[in-house]
């Protein structure tokens, strides 16, 4: 009995398959490895800058809580002006 040999069955398919069979099976491989790149390259996370110095995402976040804290004081504006009996200013 001859012994079973994967890899020469496999080329022996691929000789065996139509062209473009044969093209899927070159583009194939090195697609998923660019697709899988861009996945990871669009999310990762930028890495913490040495020297204790804050970052980009650090200040964003910084700049959000003072609109969201502005916000609050709008909101809250239109309610000391009804309480000293002056008409609201509408914000909107």
């Amino acid at each position: 009995m001859e012994e079973y040999s994967f890899l020469a069955d496999l080329l022996e398919s691929y000789r065996a398959s139509p062209d473009i069979i044969k093209a899927l099976w070159v583009l194939t491989p090195p697609g998923s490895v660019l697709a899988l790149a861009a996945i990871l390259r669009m999310t990762r996370r930028p890495a913490a800058p040495a020297g204790g110095e804050r970052s980009d995402a650090m200040s964003v976040e910084a700049e959000v809580v003072l609109l969201r804290a502005d916000e609050t004081a709008a909101l809250q504006a239109p309610l000391a002006e009804s309480e000293a009996g002056r008409a609201p200013v509408s914000f909107r």
